[in-house]
């Protein structure tokens, strides 16, 4: 059993960890999604999420990722307004990106 943070993180970079499940504020059709913020100034967003806390980290490490969002029109976006994770899936290629 994992005591802490680090020991996961830790566990993730071994490739020791199988899937991993994140929330995602807006999701696009490539599955690049985002947990960060909603709109383009930085500084003065929309709307400000509590973030990634290391979302980029476990999705990268991890050999699997689900995304876990309530099924809404806002969150599935045609291209997500902060991109946290350009996703590395040798599917989405064939969807054309």
């Amino acid at each position: 059993m994992a005591s802490g943070m680090c020991e996961i993180m830790e566990t993730a970079c071994r490739g020791m960890l199988d899937y991993t499940f994140l929330g995602g504020a807006q999701i696009d059709m490539y599955w690049n999604f985002n947990s960060t913020r909603v709109g383009t100034d930085h500084q003065k967003p929309k709307v400000r999420f509590p973030g990634s806390v290391g979302a980029n980290d476990f999705a990268s490490f991890c050999w699997r990722m689900m995304v876990m969002t309530p099924l809404d029109s806002k969150r599935f976006v045609e291209k997500v307004s902060y991109c946290l994770r350009d996703v590395i899936d040798p599917y989405r290629y064939v969807i054309g990106r």
